[in-house]
């Protein structure tokens, strides 16, 4: 805690400057760090009386030692033999003196209430992003791959998709589906049993065997739409869901359904 003490009018005039000065601060305090021969430190505060309280018992001994090496303490030294105005004192740390503490008040409120802050935001950054959009939109457009999900999701963005697990497997299409067996030689073909295509398409709209989970089927140029209007009705989407379930469950028997089915029609 500094104090620095004048006479302007005949009578002491106190005026305390409070701060919080670290004990790797102190020396420097004095010192300044202005050119040599400058009096930039504490002492250039006031030409009357300057009292300087510090918490750091160490550095105040470092000060007054005979046998000091440390550079900054000898320029210390030299400066307090010139400028007897100056003196220096020691007080506890953590006792309520409010000069010496109020840093750390401070920075308990700061720590406890905060501090609002906003961050501009970065216009360069948010340029790179609308293009790094356009560009990932265009390569979706583009693509040969994914076209069934393309008739779904056909925007990019970058906000989590809600569709659910069994609706993304009809979507993809994965799952126990004949054409998706036959991709990765599960299975010998991918047609059902009654010799369509075994597509997710077809058991949602002509499989005879599960008549229940059947959505209307649409006509071959209108079946990007279907695939849109389909995916957004709450009511064709939990027919879809239960579709899959169903085969889930019931996968071996399914499959063996279908291979009978075949054979019958083979023979």
């Amino acid at each position: 805690m500094l104090r620095c003490l004048h006479k302007p009018s005949g009578y002491w005039n106190r005026v305390p400057l409070l701060c919080k000065v670290e004990p790797q601060y102190l020396l420097r305090g004095f010192v300044g760090f202005g050119s040599p021969g400058k009096t930039e430190g504490i002492g250039s505060i006031c030409a009357e009386r300057v009292k300087v309280w510090s918490d750091s018992e160490s550095s105040l001994h470092s000060i007054a030692s005979i046998d000091i090496k440390n550079p900054i303490a000898q320029q210390a030294q030299e400066i307090l033999l010139k400028s007897t105005n100056i003196k220096l004192g020691w007080i506890r740390a953590h006792v309520g003196y409010s000069g010496n503490e109020a840093a750390d008040v401070l920075a308990k409120k700061a720590t406890l209430e905060g501090s609002p802050t906003y961050i501009e935001p970065y216009q360069e950054s948010a340029s790179k992003r609308v293009h790094a959009i356009i560009r990932w939109q265009g390569e979706w457009d583009n693509r040969e791959a994914g076209r069934s999900v393309y008739n779904v999701l056909s925007k990019v963005k970058t906000t989590q998709n809600p569709l659910k697990r069994p609706e993304i497997i009809f979507v993809t299409p994965h799952g126990p589906f004949p054409t998706y067996l036959k991709l990765f030689k599960i299975r010998n073909s991918d047609s059902c049993g009654c010799g369509n295509p075994g597509n997710p398409l077809h058991y949602a709209t002509s499989y005879p065997f599960i008549t229940s989970y059947h959505l209307t089927k649409p006509s071959a140029d209108l079946e990007p739409l279907w695939w849109k209007i389909v995916m957004n009705n709450n009511y064709s989407r939990a027919k879809i869901r239960k579709l899959i379930h169903f085969i889930a469950q019931t996968k071996h028997s399914f499959l063996q359904k279908m291979v009978t089915t075949t054979r019958h029609r083979l023979n």
